[in-house]
């Protein structure tokens, strides 16, 4: 323990760095938190997809839902979410959002909360994530 000061203070642009890189994971996931959206994990939305009768919405661009997207999904941009009145009609169901990485899902599901949705999820490293644990996907052949 008696070295560990004397080492930060050597090493002090390193130190910083790492103060700065934890306190950006903090507040990420303090904001996160806030918008009042649970992440989940692609396996606990794969849980939640298959016992919960929710609705599925990407929020890629067409052309990467048309490549691949996950069963059931449905295609919808920011701007639809915010003016499309079909999905008003159910404001308790479930709704699991998806986008590339995870950061798009987020700021939709921030909107539907803001809209009065009750159970918004965000699928945590988006479809990425998803493709990373070898979850099925629907693909169109070309």
């Amino acid at each position: 323990m008696n070295h560990v000061f004397p080492f930060l203070l050597a090493n002090w642009p390193l130190s910083l760095l790492a103060l700065v890189l934890i306190s950006a994971l903090f507040a990420l996931e303090f904001r996160s938190r806030s918008m009042g959206i649970d992440l989940v994990s692609p396996q606990k939305a794969a849980i939640l997809m298959n016992r919960k009768n929710c609705q599925i919405i990407d929020v890629r661009k067409q052309e990467a839902f048309d490549s691949s997207h996950i069963s059931r999904a449905k295609r919808y941009d920011i701007e639809q979410l915010r003016t499309d009145s079909s999905l008003q009609k159910n404001k308790t169901s479930p709704i699991v959002l998806v986008c590339e990485n995870g950061m798009s899902s987020k700021k939709a599901g921030a909107l539907l909360k803001s809209k009065g949705f009750e159970q918004v999820y965000a699928i945590e490293g988006g479809i990425n994530q998803w493709r990373k644990e070898n979850l099925p996907l629907i693909k169109n052949e070309e």
